[in-house]
């Protein structure tokens, strides 16, 4: 479980970790996200102090990766700053959420690195500035909770790649209109994860639901400037 809470301070500060030099779309704390907010019932006050313990840690990591070069970032180096910010920010939401709104949290942020490395494209290996996002089922806290057979793990990369083929069809036949783009990736994604509980054992799919609990609809904002 802590192995999976870090993951969701990578993420929580994934907005401000993006690289200098060839910057990406700056996205905002998923603590940030309304939605996420109401689903977790953050009062006023917690919701001021968890952004607040956010922005401040990501702008420490932004400031020390900033130091690095690119190369360095996407090795040892800058795994080792992630995770070092990663247990900061897990020992300061803890400071502020309840064991519930914890364990909540952590299954939102579960089925979101499951449909961002899904609608990504599939996932491919690789990191750092600029870098291709990892296959779902590589995932540390994914792989790790579900212990995949060496049959599973084949089985998952033949869904992997006929997941990333339909979505890069569905982005071609879909041309300029995004929101066309969007609803067709969406389908594609969510008929993968269909395919992927036919591979899981039934102990495997327990865990998978307990790990995801109900599913969480994450509402789009644009990113805040005061944040």
């Amino acid at each position: 479980m802590r192995l999976t809470f870090s993951l969701i301070a990578v993420a929580l500060l994934a907005g401000p970790a993006v690289a200098q030099r060839q910057p990406r779309q700056q996205q905002p704390p998923l603590i940030a996200n309304k939605s996420v907010q109401e689903e977790l019932k953050l009062d006023e006050a917690q919701v001021k102090k968890a952004t607040d313990a956010v922005k401040a840690l990501g702008e420490k990591q932004r400031e020390e990766m900033g130091k690095l070069s690119d190369e360095e970032r996407r090795g040892e180096k800058g795994r080792d700053l992630r995770r070092k910010f990663a247990e900061e920010t897990t020992a300061e939401l803890s400071k502020v959420l309840k064991p519930e709104q914890q364990t909540r949290l952590k299954q939102i942020q579960f089925q979101q690195s499951i449909n961002r490395a899904l609608a990504g494209g599939g996932g491919r290996r690789g990191g750092g500035a600029g870098g291709m996002q990892r296959a779902f089922y590589e995932i540390p806290a994914v792989a790790e909770a579900m212990k995949f057979t060496d049959d599973q793990k084949e089985k998952l990369k033949t869904l992997n790649e006929e997941n990333k083929k339909k979505i890069e069809e569905a982005r071609k036949d879909a041309g300029d209109d995004r929101a066309k783009a969007r609803e067709a990736t969406q389908k594609v994604v969510k008929e993968t994860q269909e395919s992927i509980q036919k591979v899981l054992s039934s102990e495997q799919k327990k865990k998978w639901e307990e790990l995801s609990g109900k599913p969480f609809t994450l509402r789009v904002e644009r990113p805040r400037t005061d944040l």
